[in-house]
């Protein structure tokens, strides 16, 4: 895309007009961009500042530029003082002895300038870029306000949604600005958004709906330039535009609705709605102009070949044989579909309704052929099923006696595995500051690769970490610093004591939460937080600043101090990582010193008799027997205890026990394993299939509250199940309209590090069983 053509669709970009203004230093340029710029007041002193150059090279009269000045001042900006301070020299400079007079003439400019500014700065001080509500707010703030002129309100206006749309597109925000009425042509505004964003459905859906007739056609050849598969939603707002169109003018819409319904369909077909809005929409299109044959060839047909595992599919167009009235075919596609039942989702759902069908309009023959045909499928099925589960159990059979062999050797006879590679950040990371524009990951890391083997490089705006595998690679690093990069004098500073780790925030906070809490005390480069594929409980993360001062200013003041979340108040445990000062031993159990010992006797096997058998084997550090005591009960234990040794040898050794008897019962040994729980649930786990959801390729780092926050953008979330080991959760909603809308909302769309994809209660359930 050129530069030009990137203005035209951000007309307000500084960073553009700059590039512009380096290749084609013009007259008109420079004007085009000093007066498109002028009400970003984030960034109008910049522009400001190479305008001014220009145009003091070219005009030197002090007078006109006096004016230049004049004109300047009275636009707010966020750096309105140092502004000030720049004509204060000016004046000094070309007016000497009229400075007291004319800096008098400009308090009453500046007083104006400044009441604005007290109403605008609150707004950029709390900025929140990737909220919507914050943009709404802030035009809201600007529209309603009564200091401001009318030219100034709206320049103003115009600025802060053109500063919006270049972080993203944000349809409320612009039917926001839009309603203010500001006399913009809201067609060509909607034409610009969506070359801006042209995955965006909710951008595409609006301006489709708001075009009047005439306009029509412009904007279908432009949607249809697009082959995103995300834009499936917008088929339906088209047809239902061209819909209406039939009424009116025939002989105009149906090519048009005869050309799309194939296009759409086609395109349908591999966008994966698990609704199928949009094909289903497109047959029920083509039933309105007629020719079954031609519906059943080309659409019916590639649709059940599609989708041959789905019931609903098959149900879908034996409705709509049934609706035109073929009952033989109605009767050869339930055929069909039962000769598929083993890959069917849902094959007694298939078989009930044909068995209700013939019911209805059967003969006696046709009834019983039925139920034959429905009886072999379901029988097939049940003996699969029942083949699987013996193959499931002899699995678990299997399992278990590899396990009571590997029981049986010793510590010294048992192969070891090597250890896994582990990582250092903390100690071998270095900080490359001063970096040029242009670098990039991949050049960063052909200059350090010499230096040694290199774990993983992450770029920032102007900075960069470069973690090592070793101390060597850091050192010889560290020698790099002050090399030229592109007439930029790097540095290089080994970071050390820099990153915190930090426990016991409130579980519904995300990275740019804790980034935001934690940047407040020095620039932070990332926050990582940790898999919860084995453990859903983990709520941990590190917080990796640039300098170590600024990591022991945070942990000052944040360790032990208090964060208001959702249920209640968490006091925050902040620590500077350090992998040298963790404890060695982390207990019997991690270091595999405990063993599980079940099936006792409640009322006979104490810890005298525990400590008896197994002392034998080494010195054992603890006992433990669970019981109730409750002053009733006789019981000596709940039919199992942990018994911790001082030696993790001894404790292998110790299985040996396995199935001796104790107390006359044969008891069962095996080496005690952490239970981490792997999956999250907020609710009851009995979920509504009509109100759920899943959600698959779910980012394992995310927390079920995250996903809960995130969810309830399209409405109130009643439960959750969150299987991080799957990377999979079910959601239901409160209604069935907002399970309906979530496909459209969120699939293909990234949270956390990855894109998800919205699915059926089956799909999960699918998932789960293949995992298994």
């Amino acid at each position: 895309m050129s530069l030009k053509t990137q203005l035209q669709l951000h007309p307000t970009s500084v960073l553009l007009w700059r590039r512009l203004l380096e290749e084609s230093p013009t007259d008109e340029n420079y004007q085009l961009a000093y007066y498109r710029t002028q009400y970003d007041v984030t960034n109008n002193y910049e522009m400001w500042g190479l305008y001014y150059k220009h145009c003091r090279n070219k005009i030197h009269d002090a007078a006109s530029l006096d004016q230049l000045w004049l004109q300047q001042l009275r636009i707010p900006s966020l750096d309105y003082e140092s502004l000030l301070s720049d004509y204060s020299r000016f004046v000094s400079d070309h007016f000497g002895e009229k400075y007291t007079d004319k800096m008098k003439e400009i308090l009453q400019i500046k007083k104006k300038v400044t009441q604005i500014l007290e109403k605008i700065e609150p707004w950029e001080l709390q900025r929140q870029d990737r909220s919507p509500e914050y943009w709404i707010g802030y035009l809201k703030a600007l529209h309603g306000s009564k200091v401001l002129d009318r030219v100034t309100k709206n320049r103003l206006i115009q600025c802060t949604v053109e500063r919006s749309l270049s972080i993203q597109v944000f349809v409320p925000v612009i039917q926001t600005y839009l309603s203010f009425n500001l006399e913009v042509d809201e067609l060509a505004f909607w034409e610009r958004v969506v070359q801006i964003e042209p995955s965006n459905v909710e951008a595409w859906i609006q301006y489709i709906h708001d075009c009047f007739p005439d306009q029509f056609q412009r904007a279908r050849s432009q949607f249809n330039s697009y082959t995103d598969l995300s834009l499936t939603p917008v088929f339906c707002e088209i047809l239902r535009m061209e819909l209406r169109m039939l009424k009116e003018n025939p002989a105009m819409a149906q090519p048009l609705l005869m050309e799309d319904t194939y296009n759409y369909f086609s395109r349908a077909l591999k966008a994966g709605d698990i609704f199928h809005t949009a094909a289903k929409l497109c047959i029920e299109v083509q039933e309105e102009m007629g020719d079954i044959d031609r519906i059943t060839n080309d659409f019916l047909l590639p649709f059940l070949e599609a989708f041959d595992s789905q019931t609903d599919v098959w149900l879908y167009a034996i409705d709509f044989e049934k609706r035109h009235g073929n009952l033989r075919h109605v009767t050869d596609l339930f055929k069909k579909a039962m000769d598929l039942a083993e890959r069917l989702d849902w094959p007694e759902r298939l078989a009930a309704e044909w068995k209700r069908f013939e019911l209805l309009k059967g003969t006696d023959e046709s009834q019983e052929f039925c139920t034959e045909v429905c009886g072999l499928a379901l029988s097939r099925i049940k003996e699969k099923k029942r083949r699987l589960s013996e193959l499931e159990v002899g699995q678990k059979l299997e399992l278990s006696q590899n396990k009571r062999r590997a029981h049986e050797d010793t510590a010294e006879t048992k192969p070891r595995k090597p250890k896994p590679e582990t990582r250092d950040r903390e100690h071998l990371t270095i900080l490359v500051a001063n970096l040029p524009p242009s670098i990039d990951e991949t050049a960063l890391t052909d200059i350090f690769s010499s230096c040694g083997k290199i774990r993983s490089v992450s770029l920032f705006d102007g900075k960069a970490t470069i973690e090592f595998t070793d101390e060597q690679g850091l050192l010889s690093a560290m020698k790099k610093n002050g090399k030229i990069i592109e007439d930029s004098p790097i540095e290089v500073v080994h970071l050390q004591n820099n990153t915190l780790w930090v426990a016991n925030y409130p579980p519904e906070k995300t990275v740019e939460d804790l980034k935001k809490i934690f940047g407040q005390y020095g620039e932070v480069l990332a926050v990582r937080l940790p898999s919860l594929k084995s453990n859903v409980q983990r709520r941990f993360c590190y917080v990796e600043y640039s300098s170590e001062h600024d990591a022991a200013s945070a942990m000052k003041v944040l360790d032990g101090h208090t964060i208001q979340g959702k249920t209640g108040d968490y006091k925050l445990t902040v620590k500077i990582s350090n992998p040298d000062a963790r404890q060695d031993r982390k207990g019997a159990l991690e270091e595999g010193r405990q063993v599980y010992v079940s099936d006792l006797d409640f009322y006979k096997v104490d810890e005298d008799k525990l400590s008896e058998e197994f002392s034998k084997y080494g010195d054992i550090e603890l006992i433990r027997i669970p019981v109730k005591r409750d002053g009733m009960s006789k019981k000596l234990n709940n039919g199992f205890a942990f018994v911790s040794f001082k030696s993790s040898s001894d404790a292998v050794k110790s299985l040996e026990l396995d199935g001796k008897l104790l107390a006359g019962r044969p008891m069962k040994v095996e080496l005690a394993t952490p239970k981490k729980k792997k999956v999250s649930v907020i609710g009851t786990g009995k979920f509504d299939k009509a109100r759920t959801i899943s959600v698959l390729n779910v980012d394992d780092k995310i927390s079920t509250e995250n996903l809960k926050t995130t969810f309830e953008e399209i409405g109130p979330v009643t439960q959750i199940e969150w299987q991080p080991a799957n990377n999979a959760a079910l959601v239901e909603f409160e209604n069935v309209r907002s399970s309906g809308m979530a496909d459209f909302k969120f699939n293909g769309r990234k949270i956390g590090d990855t894109t998800v994809r919205i699915g059926t209660f089956q799909d999960f359930l699918k998932l789960k069983r293949n995992k298994i």
